[in-house]
């Protein structure tokens, strides 16, 4: 899904992912891809692309704060595992 906002006069993509480890499965993908690429032989505009493609990866990465709340969710999950509660979460 892509939004606007009018005051920042920025786009925002947002990517539905069910977990962390689909996160993480982009990341190497992408990762993967781009590390077989022989940047020596690349035309200016495959390097130009190529660059794109880093920036795009840069906006996966995770900031502290939301590692803090991910560990907290995950922790929480796996204390209701363990005394057998099964709620909703």
């Amino acid at each position: 899904m892509i939004t606007y906002n009018q005051d920042k006069k920025e786009l925002k993509v947002i990517v539905p992912l069910e977990s962390i480890t689909e996160l993480h499965s982009y990341q190497r993908g992408l990762l993967g891809v781009l590390a077989e690429i022989q940047i020596k032989e690349c035309s200016e505009t495959l390097k130009g692309n190529i660059k794109s493609v880093y920036k795009l990866l840069k906006h996966f990465l995770l900031d502290t704060g939301f590692l803090n709340q991910h560990e907290f969710f995950t922790n929480e999950c796996k204390a209701l595992m363990i005394n057998g509660k099964s709620r909703k979460l």
